[in-house]
């Protein structure tokens, strides 16, 4: 039972983004921390779907895939 948007509030700005345009990982290095920041209206919670995706490197061969959900609390950024 999340908060409920009233029209007035569909115009306010929400957004959720990388902190960097890209990450690059040496593969010894065992993990990655990817940043996340929500900016904007932080008076509604907010959450976001991610997964990982093959670019130079092959899921299964040079790195694990996942996938989750990014849950932004009412009021955190």
């Amino acid at each position: 039972a999340g908060a409920q948007l009233s029209p007035g509030q569909l115009n306010i700005p929400r957004v959720i983004e990388f902190a960097v345009g890209g990450y690059t990982v040496n593969e010894t290095a065992g993990t990655v921390t990817v940043t996340v920041n929500r900016t904007g209206d932080t008076t509604v919670a907010a959450s976001v779907n991610y997964a990982t995706a093959d670019g130079d490197a092959k899921a299964g061969v040079r790195y694990t895939t996942t996938t989750g959900l990014l849950d932004f609390p009412v009021g955190v950024a």
